[in-house]
């Protein structure tokens, strides 16, 4: 593989990690999810707060990060003999993430507002609960876009524990950050798997640039060679 292809892939394990990294940021940031079906006042009251809204666009650039972050992995993993693994969770996982981009842009950007309006009128947050989150298309969005992320995550899991290109613990920890991300309703699991998400992320990327620099090595020392050969 040319020296551009591992540069290219070096920068997508990077982004990644870093996606990783914002994750956890939203998560920690945010705090405790609030159902807005179930608590809409203080769903609209925890909106308007700067930390909560932050972490939403910590979230929002955490996303696009990942869809660079997984194309680097399933070429990588590709190389490694479980391309069509490493593919097909790629595109579930990326499918997932774009479902689910709208909400997360309306959490960081429209449900602010909401949240003014409704301190003086609480009447509107209830309102917003019910027309746009409790609606069997917005539940069904939520739960289609969960499902093929967890599921994509799994794919990516088991061309993780063949390859064995990381410890097979690091394989079930890509795994088990899914479904504490993304359906969990504790605030504690979500810790849980944001920090798991971030150490299986680390340690994907660490190996994929070593493994980088060493394939990059022989190809100077041969190009060394023949330089000195043609001189």
């Amino acid at each position: 593989m040319s020296t551009r292809q591992e540069s290219r892939i070096r920068m997508g394990a990077a982004s990644l990690l870093l996606s990783a990294l914002l994750f956890s940021a939203c998560v920690l940031l945010r705090g405790k999810s609030i159902i807005p079906t179930v608590d809409p006042v203080g769903w609209a009251t925890a909106a308007v707060q700067k930390s909560t809204y932050r972490g939403w666009y910590f979230a929002l650039v955490a996303q696009v990060l990942q869809v660079f972050g997984l194309l680097a992995l399933w070429s990588y993993l590709g190389r490694k003999g479980s391309e069509r693994l490493a593919f097909t969770g790629t595109m579930l996982s990326i499918a997932g993430a774009m479902l689910i981009m709208p909400l997360f842009g309306f959490l960081a950007f429209v449900a602010p507002t909401i949240g003014r309006i409704a301190e003086t009128d609480q009447s509107v947050a209830i309102q917003v609960a019910s027309t746009l989150f409790a609606t069997p298309v917005s539940m069904g969005f939520m739960a289609i876009a969960g499902c093929l992320y967890i599921a994509g995550s799994l794919l990516m899991a088991i061309a993780l524990w063949r390859t064995r290109i990381v410890a097979r613990a690091i394989a079930v920890l890509y795994f088990v950050q899914a479904p504490l991300l993304a359906m969990s309703p504790s605030h504690t699991l979500e810790i849980a798997g944001a920090l798991a998400l971030t150490i299986a992320a680390a340690l994907i990327t660490v190996r994929i640039w070593t493994d980088s620099a060493v394939d990059n090595t022989p190809a100077s020392a041969a190009q060394s060679q023949t330089v000195t050969t043609n001189g």
